[in-house]
């Protein structure tokens, strides 16, 4: 059950990267909600490789609020999480 919420929530950081990317007014609350949960969650086990992806998305999330970061920067990061958000749905 708990890995099925984890995935869910990489899925709802790629679709806030792919929002992003696409110029979309996202409320920075959510923003800011996904990217502390997806913090919590990437310390939780920082000895694997997931975690480190789900460091650099928090990052981008971040940064894409202060810099132009380009689109497919954030699409093709929003597609690793995503993927890895299904995987871990899907288990």
């Amino acid at each position: 059950m708990w890995l099925g919420l984890m995935g869910l929530l990489d899925m709802n950081a790629a679709i806030l990267l792919c929002a992003i990317a696409w110029n979309v007014e996202v409320p920075l609350g959510v923003a800011i909600v996904i990217a502390a949960l997806l913090l919590i969650k990437a310390c939780f086990y920082l000895k694997d490789i997931g975690s480190l992806e789900d460091i650099v998305v928090v990052a981008l999330i971040i940064l894409s609020f202060f810099l132009a970061i380009p689109a497919p920067i954030l699409f093709i990061a929003a597609a690793l999480i995503g993927f890895k958000g299904f995987c871990s749905f899907a288990a």
